[in-house]
């Protein structure tokens, strides 16, 4: 049901990220795109790479650095994936146009959350992060990166 796909430069964060989707309960098919060699100019172009590789219904891409740190996390993503449109896109982090606040339950490395409000559920933004975020592979083929 669930691809992610992760373009990455630093092969150590890469493996961390690995196991620790590894770990989820959910199995998910992982693309990872490795730029330590600078191929591609930006993750926007990465991605558009591997779009038509993406044999799953929803698509997710993530930095390198994100540790599901919970085994159920991305039982949890996919729950709301299935209650978005078809070009919407989710995210763990997100920002309205109309405020300067960043919405997160994402914690730093120091166990910090990195936004100054937390998300109580499935709430709408005009803007998502780019740290993890997904939708439709239809929606995300239909409408690829801006390079």
């Amino acid at each position: 049901m669930l691809t992610i796909v992760c373009c990455y430069n630093n092969p150590e964060q890469y493996n961390e990220f690995v196991k620790s989707v590894n770990k989820q309960v959910e199995k998910v098919h992982l693309i990872g795109i490795d730029n330590s060699g600078k191929k591609f100019e930006s993750c926007s172009k990465a991605y558009n790479s591997v779009l038509n590789d993406v044999k799953t219904e929803y698509v997710v891409f993530s930095h390198q650095d994100i540790d599901l740190f919970e085994t159920d996390m991305l039982t949890k993503f996919s729950t709301y994936l299935k209650q978005i449109g078809i070009y919407d896109i989710l995210g763990v982090a997100g920002a309205r146009n109309d405020e300067k606040n960043i919405y997160t339950n994402v914690c730093d490395g120091n166990g910090r959350y990195a936004g100054e409000k937390r998300i109580l559920g499935l709430e709408e933004f005009d803007n998502v992060d780019e740290c993890f975020f997904g939708g439709t592979t239809e929606g995300f083929r239909k409408y690829p990166f801006d390079e």
